[in-house]
């Protein structure tokens, strides 16, 4: 219990976000466009492990269609590389989701994301950061019917870029 107190009482509190833009050509002329924002707070445990939480919203378009989607989610982050101030990390994330398409139903689901990313410390308090997915899966009802979605791939053209602030 001791040492449970102490890795808190250790702990650094920290604020930041993550935001990206992408565009991809999905078809013979079809174009999706993304924009996303993910405001995080969580604690630095350790110079190697962190939690955190994150409020996300993206906005799709897809031709003459938009695509709102919410989540809310927690993840954990294991830097394993370290030299100067660069580190590279993994981070795993367990989202609930809910999207909204134009004229229709919204769907709910929850989603499972695996994210590389490498990190640079600015200075004591601010650290600047770039992580993509690695691994996907959702799983999405609507009208008592389930969608499932896997993707495993790093996509180039969708990387979150992001600030952080640690107190």
């Amino acid at each position: 219990m001791f040492a449970m107190a102490a890795v808190i009482c250790n702990a650094q509190f920290f604020l930041g976000g993550t935001f990206g833009v992408a565009t991809e050509k999905t078809g013979d002329s079809d174009r999706v466009t993304t924009f996303s924002i993910a405001p995080t707070a969580g604690f630095n445990f350790s110079e190697n492990f962190a939690l955190g939480v994150e409020l996300g919203y993206d906005y799709a378009e897809m031709g003459d269609q938009t695509v709102n989607n919410f989540n809310i989610g927690a993840y954990g982050r294991y830097s394993f590389f370290h030299h100067d101030n660069f580190s590279i990390f993994g981070e795993a994330a367990v989202d609930y989701l809910h999207n909204k398409v134009e004229h229709a139903d919204g769907m709910g689901g929850v989603g499972v994301f695996v994210r590389p990313g490498i990190s640079y410390m600015v200075s004591d308090k601010w650290q600047i950061l770039a992580k993509t997915n690695l691994f996907s899966y959702s799983h999405y009802s609507c009208n008592g019917e389930g969608f499932n979605n896997t993707g495993f791939a790093i996509n180039l053209t969708n990387i979150q870029l992001g600030i952080v602030y640690n107190f």
